[in-house]
């Protein structure tokens, strides 16, 4: 709860007579109000005030155009097409999403009364209740506000900290309020965030003092299954929407998914089950709104409202209808406010600010009129602010000219930051007056202390007038400021000379770091290139190596949200059946194929870089049957850092990377066929483009030219600058594009044909008798054949390994790819002289195989790269060596990786967590798509919408990206057992959703086990019936210093008594642990409440625990016990001391570590 006053009323207001505010305040929420979402908290729409039989056209009020957070696509969750209002006594308060306020306006005059901010968008209708406005913002905050002035009176916080995303192309809480708000018996319900593995947080808060009276933060990450068979996740409901109550319950909605009920009491999650495909829901279609006011009942329809016999127009469709104080209000999906009552007057009109949201009178200042001496920045901050586009972060709130100037001409979005909540509010003011607080400008409160921006965010920083207190702390502000810039060329203008600045950023030890002077007292800071140990997808499968797996060394686990929900909608993306060709990134660029368009978005905030139109492109793959697509045929596009390649027809266009306009077209000439063949393949390599020609299909009438194969008569290389051939070379067979890998100045490639066409020839009477498949390896440039081979040629997909010079011949058999793959044999050869390194001709396997360092992943198990042997590792528990795979449940596509994760579909997003080894997890809160789109590039996972025509209801679907951050929740399962073998290192998780893996290697298990297989060990909990507990990790707080994980103690069991881990079986010798007790106090306990002893085989410890008054409240705490002794069971006794109601004993974890002495046994 914060009281901040950053809630400033009308000038208006506030200067009229104190009886108007004693007569406002007296008439608040009386039987004729409407003073929630339809009225009330069970939603009916029923008001049991009569109006006026007979009605006019009162006033008019436009606001500006609604910017709802999802696309029309999306109409599950279209919750703010336009405003809401609710009304009490004679103030209408009107939410606002574009200017992210609640603006209270005088029901008989239309007049605006005051308006009160937030820091983000205000989605939901407000509730108006003793006095008081209550509403929810995207900021994540609960507000609370005096109905009569709009001053603030408190605010809850529903988040766990204040860190920001960029969503639905606004910048917000991490965790913006979606649950919209909702009143019932002096309490306010609401929920915040969309993300199950950002953690979701449905709240009970005292209306009258903001105080919480519950949180279930718990329930986000349940391991459950998805609307799909066998797709079993760890992701839980999401409320999204109008809250309601019915009874004792809470009923939430879940946009895409069918709503849920939690206790009112409690906030236990009472019953949740996922509507399926193919399952029988309601449905209700029509676009006619209806209340009963008294005994009549009121119909909204296109331009149209009736009650009775009584008529009232208005122009366009309707969005929100609602009556109170004798009137009747109409509100249009433009965002027009109709007010309809008895009186018989002139209607007056209020239109929107005459000042122009586009073109170069954006606040009211014309271009001519503004004077220089105003303008407080140097001439190249507007200069290059007129030759960028995205987001602009000013450091400290500008001037009305400066703003100006920054706006002309400018596609910046500008964000300015200031720690002074007043001086923001003001600024608000004046933006919202002037018509462009929201779409081209917006202001937070804070400051770049403390890290609550996202990264990578802005194509400009500003800078100016900032007190330099010593070098320290400017070193910290220069880290910080590179921190936001977006790379590849992100500036920052700072007011310090460039020496100066030269010192701190040697300090802050940035890397591609660029310092330039401006004038004497400026200097800019430039985000040169790529992130250190970032790395592209340039090709469908990486690389044209065929690697299918990126060298990102960033993106790694556990992962948080960076941005979701920018850019254009789904629309027009292939859909998921048709397997298109996987999303590229390439200089922090993604690309995207439609049925007709590629597009290009930045991959650090999801904005649109550009869109082309290219008719048919992707008809191919523009099918919603199952098919392998680009499985089979392989992609129609290639993405570099300055161009992107694109098979079109007969044609390979040169598309500009940062425009997408044409450069070059490249067209090959056929001596037999005056008309020039259609590509079919393509791979580039440094200024090597190698393409696939003349597509052929077998058939049963042989080879068959076709538009779309597998397979091309020819490959050509060519300059991939000015497409100047540099050879060509005709297939005896063809050359399957599976079969083709570039890589190391060499193309690798297959003439011949898998043996399942070679048996349908041979059904039909083809000649194969001479049949001689054979593997080429040739110069890149040249042509020349370096090496080839006719021995054990069977494979149908070739991989290359740049690290380790190997070339690995296989298949790539799996769900939804070409019938024909090879799915057993593997070949390893020296890729500089054909060399076998080893062979495996009757390893069955799946494909396409990952190229991960020195390892081989088959999606699933795993063989060395060097000598085929499986990949063993140590058993989590045991140490024993195991052999190495990875499992995941229901996904339709193929695995693909980057250095430390190999992601997939596992019901939800999933992925494996190499560097860790903590086992399968998920992304909740959406699925990936059929083809692999959990792109690891750039530093970020990247995930762009690629399920259109999915009919899976699954919480989200929408683009997003991912980034590393360590305080992110991470659950993951082990597709492993324990074989009673003494255990050497183990966790006990108390009702946590999952397992988690720690740094120090210790495998924490969840008891009891609900998240997927584990590697148990028998538990016994005493009494069996203790009660658990669960919240999200985000709420506990660890100590510096101390070795607690916040994702242990946030979970645990209350009244234990005794609890037994057995840590081996049959008849061991005796080992000797470290035992580590895991706590924390959850509820609201105060010291000497809860004191217990703690004895271990039962062996007292000295003192009593009381952890409220060692620790507090929601922070870790651990105990340790050196040289315990087991032989097969650990016993641990929690007794309670006190008498307290709460005396009952808690604990969190338990961890067992055999100490070195006896290790030996």
């Amino acid at each position: 709860m914060n009281r901040s006053k950053n809630c400033v009323q009308n000038n208006a207001l506030r200067y009229s007579p104190a009886l108007v505010l004693v007569l406002m305040l007296g008439t608040i929420a009386h039987a004729g109000d409407w003073p929630q979402w339809r009225s009330d908290s069970a939603r009916n729409a029923v008001t049991p005030d009569e109006l006026p039989a007979e009605m006019h056209l009162q006033w008019v009020r436009q606001l500006s155009t609604p910017r709802p957070a999802w696309p029309a696509s999306q109409p599950s969750l279209r919750f703010d097409v336009s405003y809401t209002p609710v009304a009490a006594g004679k103030l209408l308060f009107v939410p606002s999403m574009v200017t992210d306020s609640v603006t209270a306006y005088d029901t008989d005059s239309g007049e605006l009364k005051w308006r009160c901010f937030a820091g983000g968008p205000v989605r939901f209708a407000p509730i108006v209740h003793d006095g008081k406005v209550y509403f929810g913002s995207d900021d994540g905050y609960l507000y609370c506000v005096n109905a009569a002035d709009g001053q603030l009176l408190w605010r809850y916080r529903g988040g766990p900290t204040e860190r920001k995303v960029l969503g639905n192309e606004r910048l917000i809480s991490s965790w913006p309020i979606r649950g919209a708000p909702v009143l019932h018996d002096g309490k306010i319900y609401f929920s915040t965030s969309i993300w199950c593995f950002m953690g979701i947080f449905v709240h009970a808060v005292d209306a009258k003092t903001g105080a919480g009276v519950w949180t279930n933060s718990g329930d986000g990450a349940n391991y459950q299954p998805q609307p799909h068979g066998g797709a079993i996740s760890f992701a839980g409901f999401i409320p999204r929407g109008y809250l309601g109550v019915r009874d004792d319950r809470l009923v939430a909605p879940g946009g895409r998914t069918t709503p849920a009920y939690y206790d009112l009491d409690s906030g236990r999650l009472i019953e949740f089950q996922w509507g399926r495909k193919g399952s029988r829901a309601w449905q209700v279609y029509g676009d006619v709104l209806t209340l009963t006011a008294g005994t009549k009942q009121v119909t909204a329809a296109s331009g149209v409202v009736t009650m009775g016999d009584w008529k009232g127009t208005f122009d366009g469709e309707p969005w929100s209808v609602l009556a109170a104080d004798e009137k009747l209000f109409v509100v249009t999906t433009a965002g027009c406010i109709y007010c309809y009552g008895a009186r018989k007057v002139t209607p007056t009109e209020y239109g929107l600010s005459e000042h122009s949201t586009t073109g170069d009178e954006h606040i009211g200042i014309k271009p001519s009129r503004v004077p220089r001496a105003s303008v407080e920045l140097p001439d190249a901050v507007f200069e290059a602010a007129n030759q960028s586009a995205g987001y602009g972060i000013v450091l400290g709130v500008p001037t009305e000219p400066t703003v100006e100037r920054l706006l002309r001409n400018s596609k910046v979005h500008w964000i300015a930051l200031d720690s002074d909540s007043e001086r923001a509010d003001a600024f608000r003011r004046r933006m919202t007056d002037a018509g462009m607080y929201g779409t081209r400008v917006s202001v937070h409160v804070g400051d770049l202390a403390d890290n609550s921006l996202p990264p990578y965010l802005a194509n400009l920083v500003v800078s100016k007038g900032r007190t330099h207190v010593d070098a320290e702390q400017e070193t910290v502000f220069v880290r910080n400021v590179f921190r936001i810039l977006r790379p590849y060329g992100g500036r920052a203008f700072l007011e310090v000379g460039a020496a100066r600045l030269r010192k701190y950023v040697d300090a802050a030890k940035l890397i591609k770091a660029e310092v330039r002077p401006v004038g004497d007292n400026w200097s800019l800071l430039v985000r040169d290139g790529a992130l250190p140990g970032a790395a592209d997808w340039t090709h469908n499968y990486a690389d044209g190596a065929n690697s299918s797996v990126s060298k990102d060394e960033l993106a790694r686990a556990p992962l948080g949200l960076l941005w979701f929900g920018n850019g254009p909608p789904n629309d027009e993306v292939l859909p998921r059946h048709g397997h298109g060709p996987a999303p590229q990134v390439a200089a922090g660029r993604l690309f995207i194929e439609g049925g007709n368009m590629l597009r290009s978005l930045d991959i650090y905030t999801g904005r649109l870089l550009w869109q082309r139109q290219l008719d048919g492109l992707g008809e191919f793959y523009d099918r919603t049957g199952h098919q392998p697509g680009a499985g089979e045929t392989g992609s129609n596009y290639v993405s570099l850092a300055d161009s992107v390649y694109v098979i079109y027809g007969d044609k390979i266009l040169r598309l500009d990377a940062a425009t997408g306009k044409t450069e070059v077209e490249f067209v090959l000439p056929d001596d037999d066929d005056p008309a020039a063949p259609n590509w079919s393949y393509i791979a580039a390599w440094e200024d090597v483009l190698v393409a696939g020609a003349s597509p052929i299909g077998v058939t049963k009438d042989g080879f068959v030219p076709q538009r779309y194969s597998s397979a091309s008569k020819r490959l050509v290389a060519m300059d991939r600058r000015n497409g100047r051939i540099l050879w060509t070379l005709n297939a005896e067979y063809n050359f399957r594009h599976n079969n083709i890998a570039v890589a190391a100045g060499k193309v690798f490639c297959i003439d011949g044909l898998s043996r399942a066409k070679r048996d349908l020839l041979k059904r039909r009477g083809g000649s194969l008798d001479e049949y001689q498949p054979h593997l080429l390896a040739m110069d890149v440039r040249t042509g020349r054949i370096v090496w080839s081979t006719d021995q054990d040629v069977f494979g149908t997909f070739l991989n290359y390994s740049t690290e380790h010079d190997v070339l690995l011949q296989a298949g790539s058999a799996h769900r939804d790819r070409a019938e024909d793959e090879a799915n057993e044999g593997m070949v390893a050869y020296r890729g500089s002289d054909g060399s076998v390194i080893w062979k495996n001709l009757g390893l069955s396997h799946m494909g396409p195989c990952l190229l991960l360092r020195d390892r081989i992943i088959a999606q699933g198990p795993a063989y060395s790269l060097l000598t085929g042997e499986r990949i063993s590792r140590k058993h989590p528990l045991t140490d024993r060596p195991i052999e190495w795979r990875y499992t995941r449940t229901y996904g339709c596509n193929t695995a693909i990786a980057g250095q430390h994760l190999i992601t997939f579909r596992s019901g939800a997003a999933g992925f494996c967590d190499l560097e860790g080894d903590s086992g399968t997890g998920n992304f909740g809160g959406f699925k990936s798509s059929c083809t692999s789109n959990l792109i690891v590039a750039g530093g970020l996972v990247n995930a762009p919408e690629y399920t259109r025509t999915c009919a899976c209801n699954y919480q989200n679907q929408t683009s997003l990206a991912l980034v590393h951050d360590p305080q992110m929740d991470m659950w993951t399962f082990n597709d492993l057992a324990w074989d009673g073998r003494p255990v050497r290192r183990a966790g006990i998780n108390l009702a946590a959703p999952g397992d988690r893996r720690s740094d120090d290697g210790t495998l924490w298990l969840d008891y009891p086990s609900v998240g997927g297989r584990s590697p148990d060990i028998p538990v016994k909990m005493e009494p069996a019936d203790a009660k658990s507990f669960r919240h999200h990790s985000s709420l506990v707080r660890v100590r510096p210093g101390s070795a607690g994980y916040n994702w242990v103690a946030a979970s645990g069991m209350e009244g234990v008594r005794r609890v037994t881990l057995t840590l081996a079986k049959g008849e061991v010798p005796p080992r000797t642990y470290t035992v580590r007790l895991h706590f924390a106090e959850m509820q609201d306990v105060k010291p000497g409440e809860r004191v217990f002893r703690i004895a271990i085989q039962g062996q007292e410890s000295p003192g009593a625990l009381d952890i409220a008054k060692e620790v507090g409240r929601r922070t870790a705490l651990i105990k340790q016990f050196t040289g315990v002794e087991v032989t097969n069971e650990l016993a641990i006794a929690l007794t309670p001391i006190s008498r307290s109601s709460n005396a009952t004993p808690v604990i969190c974890g338990i961890e067992v570590v055999e100490e070195k002495a006896s290790l030996g046994n």
